[in-house]
């Protein structure tokens, strides 16, 4: 540049004005150019491993053909005869099959593979089946039997449908790189996945995990795509969405070999790590299985290193690419699933909805989204909560809660419950005092016994501290009433405090998050009968409220027929995994517990996000509105028989409900706030 005279203020003007826009045009044409080398990068001219985006499975023909043998001998001999393609196949040629109890977990594998099959070859019958068996069809594709399909899916899919990103081997890349890395494989999805946003500003869903908290059997890497898998699935068929609008999503991270569980239940040790299961399953594994499909690396967890730098260029990717999408957070260990959820979502309170001149303090980019584990669990708790104290007369905000477990699902369902008690009262959602007085009336207990002010020097989350602070106990050294020592830190002790905190406490409610089977025993479950029944502290006979929600049925803390005996039938139950109906005998009807599954919620939360542009994020509201939906579905039949929450059969029409729900309640809200601002204004 060549300086004019700088005594003339007019020309020294202009000069700036000159030297701004040619600087302007300077550094967008740089900006230009690397946008175009990030775009055309090859994830292999660098040496990382690439990303795959599949609408399809890639199975292992040979041994799907010999697992098939254990199908019903008539479906069996009709894939055989077909050649081993289901194109033309109908929904009642599954139905015997998909009705029949599995006799074991090669048959269970047998059953969850040839419906993926069915997907990939037939998707319209795929959905069809699903939405005509719903009660018999949904337990195969979700819960319970895609637990184990995470741990052995690699046996017989070499590579599953869905986007896999290696992002533990992509963290060595430069951070320009990971973010070209990361568009490249979401632009790779657009041939696959083509209306996850459309021209008309609807979003599609995408379900997103990492892995390393896979249900109740910890880490499975690559492997947890089996719950986006069943979640999308889901989206489907109880929500409407089109099937090119909801993508399975795995961010991988690695694995962590030594954290996972062995088919029977027991977690790796030295002295079960030689111990041979079937062939098909492997053993108890220290290494990764030679059929892994995902990263044979050590997990990175590190929330500042790892996590925050992969996950800030996945969002802002998908913002960029996708701006209305809608990510649903999915089993993502307790400390990265709060971490994330905070970082991303946007609004946690509709009032924050409103403009606001402050700059956020987080650069990290935003996008509408909600952490199923954490909000969907806590708004089918609190749905099925709100059902159960009908049963027994009372306002949501006189319960005290119990609560075994302190991760990312205990301490969501708290607060989802503690939004409920805030809004019952008719006060907003983001009083901080209403929440901090709501939380007095909960209490926690884990495997370093109860949650109190003082306890977990340096272990305890923002989550779980917030609820310390309201205890009416305060830790004290060396006192162990209501604490477990590090070397005793197993079920016995942990269930002992329980057991004794019941009779200080006096719950009405009882919940099971721990994911450690037969917690209530018969003596907890006793106590909880003494407290609202035998001996209630008000004179008001209970009925208690047991809900014992881990997942899969091993750990569930009781089963229903336990819960019955042991409270003399007076229980009010729900489990995370569908049991049993129980007969109670003496010309009283049977009772049919509830199945406690976030189905009957996520599909409806996303589906009214993504088609109600809730382009600020999914707040608190949405959920509460959720939850209240759900437990007005319930019929007086179901409420009769014991149940809390709908049949699963009804899943279809209580989403469509849910949905509406939180439509609606989302917009008049914002209408609302809208009119307040006008009339101050005015």
């Amino acid at each position: 540049f060549q300086l004019p005279s700088l005594t003339n203020s007019a020309v020294m003007a202009t000069f700036r004005v000159e030297l701004l826009v040619v600087t302007a045009a300077f550094f967008g044409a740089c900006s230009a150019l690397r946008d175009e080398k990030e775009t055309t990068l090859s994830p292999l001219t660098h040496g990382f491993m690439q990303s795959s985006c599949r609408k399809t499975n890639v199975f292992r023909e040979d041994r799907v053909a010999t697992l098939f043998e254990k199908l019903t001998p008539e479906l069996s001999a009709k894939i055989s005869n077909a050649g081993g393609t289901l194109s033309g196949f109908t929904p009642t040629d599954f139905e015997d099959e998909i009705r029949k109890p599995a006799a074991d977990d090669l048959e269970s594998m047998a059953k969850y593979i040839v419906l993926e099959k069915l997907h990939d070859d037939n998707p319209e019958v795929y959905f069809e089946t699903l939405r005509t068996f719903p009660e018999h069809a949904l337990p195969v594709v979700y819960t319970p039997t895609v637990g184990l399909a995470c741990q052995t899916m690699h046996n017989y899919i070499k590579m599953p449908r869905g986007l896999y990103i290696p992002a533990g081997d992509w963290l060595k890349a430069k951070p320009w790189q990971l973010k070209s890395l990361m568009f490249t494989a979401l632009k790779n999805c657009s041939e696959s996945f083509p209306e996850l946003d459309t021209d008309r500003g609807f979003g599609g869903i995408m379900v997103v995990t990492d892995g390393s908290r896979i249900l109740g059997l910890r880490d499975q890497g690559a492997g947890g795509i089996g719950i986006p898998m069943g979640k999308t699935s889901l989206y489907v068929a109880a929500a409407g969405i089109r099937r090119e609008r909801a993508l399975p999503v795995v961010i991988d991270f690695g694995i962590e070999p030594e954290n996972t569980l062995w088919f029977k239940g027991q977690w790796c040790s030295d002295t079960v790590a030689a111990s041979t299961v079937t062939e098909t399953f492997g053993t108890c594994r220290k290494d990764v299985h030679a059929d892994y499909f995902g990263l044979r690396k050590q997990r990175l967890n590190d929330l500042e290193k790892h996590i925050h730098p992969a996950m800030d260029a996945f969002v802002q990717a998908a913002k960029t690419r996708w701006p209305n999408v809608v990510l649903q957070w999915e089993d993502w260990f307790q400390e990265k699933a709060f971490s994330l959820l905070k970082r991303h979502r946007g609004i946690t309170y509709i009032a924050e909805a409103r403009p606001k001149k402050k700059k956020r303090k987080n650069k990290a980019p935003m996008i509408t989204s909600f952490n199923d584990d954490i909000q969907g669990t806590g708004a089918m708790t609190y749905g099925a909560l709100l059902s159960a104290v009908k049963k027994n007369g009372q306002a949501i905000a006189d319960q005290r809660i119990l609560f075994l477990g302190t991760g990312s699902a205990a301490m969501g369902v708290a607060e989802t419950i503690v939004s409920g008690v805030v809004n019952s009262l008719g006060l907003a959602l983001d009083n901080q005092d209403a929440r901090r007085k709501a939380r007095e009336k909960f209490a926690f207990v884990n495997s370093g016994g109860l949650l109190m002010q003082g306890s977990y020097t340096n272990l305890m989350s923002e989550e779980m501290e917030g609820f310390a602070k309201a205890q009416a106990i305060q830790y004290t050294s060396g006192d162990n009433t209501w604490w477990c020592d590090k070397k005793n830190r197993k079920s016995p002790c942990s269930r002992e405090v329980l057991q004794k905190y019941i009779l200080e406490f006096k719950p009405q409610v009882l919940v099971g998050l721990g994911g450690v089977g037969g917690m209530f025993n018969a003596a907890v479950l006793g106590n909880m009968k003494k407290v609202n029944y035998d001996d209630p502290p008000d004179g008001q006979k209970l009925r208690p409220i047991i809900f014992a929600l881990s997942n899969p049925k091993d750990n569930a803390e009781c089963t229903a027929k336990e819960a019955y005996e042991h409270t003399a039938n007076l229980a009010i139950y729900a489990s995370g995994t569908r049991m049993p109906r129980y007969e109670q005998g003496d010309g009283k009807p049977d009772l049919q517990p509830s199945q406690g599954n976030n189905m009957y919620v996520f599909p409806g939360v996303g589906f009214a996000a993504a088609f109600g542009r809730f382009q600020r994020g999914v707040p608190e509201e949405a959920l509460i509105a959720a939850a209240e939906a759900l437990a007005n579905t319930v019929t007086e039949e179901e409420f009769a028989h014991g149940a809390v929450l709908p049949a699963v059969g009804r899943v279809i029409e209580v989403n469509r409900q849910v949905a509406d729900a939180v439509f609606m309640d989302h917009h008049r809200r914002l209408l609302k706030m809208t009119a307040d601002v006008d009339t101050k204004l005015s």
